[in-house]
C-alpha cells in the first residue's frame, strides 16, 4: 500500500499519550495514528450501513412491540428464557 504524508494538529497531551503508547508497542506514533484513523473510518462506514439497514426495516412498517421486547428481556437468565419475539406491530399497507 502506498502511503502519503499528512499533518494534523492535536492536543499536546494527546500527542504525548500517543508517543508513549507507540513506544510501548515498538511502533511509530504515525503508525498508531494511521491505524486509529483506519478503525474510526471503518466504524463510521459500518454505523452508516447499520442505520441504512434499520431505515429500510422501518420503512417496511413491521416492528416488535415494546411489551413483547420487555417480556423477552425479562426472561433472560431464567429457566423459562424465550426466543426473540416475532414482529407484532404492522403499520400501513406495507405491513400485514
Amino acid at each position: 500500500m502506498t502511503t502519503q504524508q499528512a499533518s494534523l494538529r492535536i492536543d499536546a497531551d494527546l500527542l504525548e499519550s500517543l508517543r508513549i503508547e507507540a513506544k510501548r508497542q515498538h511502533r511509530s506514533a504515525s503508525h498508531l495514528a494511521g491505524e486509529a484513523i483506519e478503525v474510526m473510518l471503518r466504524n463510521c462506514t459500518e454505523k452508516r450501513a447499520a442505520i441504512q439497514a434499520a431505515l429500510r426495516e422501518a420503512e417496511a412498517g413491521v416492528f416488535v412491540s415494546q411489551a413483547a421486547m420487555d417480556d423477552w428481556v425479562s426472561s433472560w437468565g431464567t429457566d423459562a428464557e424465550t426466543p426473540p419475539p416475532e414482529p407484532d406491530v404492522f403499520i400501513g399497507s406495507r405491513g400485514r
